[in-house]
C-alpha cells in the first residue's frame, strides 16, 4: 500500500497543478506532491535489512549513490525541456509517466 500511495499520489498532484491558476493551489499541490512521495522511504529503506542485515549500510550506501545520477540527469533534463518548450507542463507530464511506470511494475 505505502509504495502506491508513494506512486500514485504524486501523479495524482503533478496532474493537477496543470489546472490551477493561484499560487497557493500550485503549493498545495506540490506540498502533496511531495509529502505523499516521501511514503516509498518505509518500503525501500527497510529492504537493506532484509537483503542482508550485516551489510545494510554499505548496501544503502550503495543505492543512494546509484540512486543519485537519475537526479543529476533529470536537472539537466528538465532544463533541457524547459528550454525547448518554456512550459513545466511537459516536465510534469514526464514526471506523470515515471510515476505511472513505477506504479504498474
Amino acid at each position: 500500500w505505502m509504495q502506491g500511495i508513494a506512486f500514485a499520489g504524486p501523479a495524482l498532484f503533478l496532474f493537477l497543478i496543470d489546472s490551477v491558476s493561484s499560487t497557493g493551489g500550485a503549493v498545495l499541490c506540490m506540498t502533496g506532491a511531495l509529502s505523499t512521495a516521501a511514503f516509498s522511504a518505509s518500503g525501500f529503506m527497510c529492504n537493506h535489512l532484509d537483503i542482508g542485515p550485516s551489510y545494510a549500510g554499505v548496501l544503502l550506501g550503495l543505492t543512494n549513490t546509484f540512486g543519485s545520477i537519475p537526479g543529476i540527469i533529470g536537472v539537466s533534463l528538465t532544463g533541457y525541456i524547459l528550454d525547448m518548450t518554456g512550459s513545466w507542463s511537459v516536465v510534469f507530464r514526464v514526471a506523470i509517466a515515471l510515476y505511472v511506470l513505477g506504479l504498474l511494475v
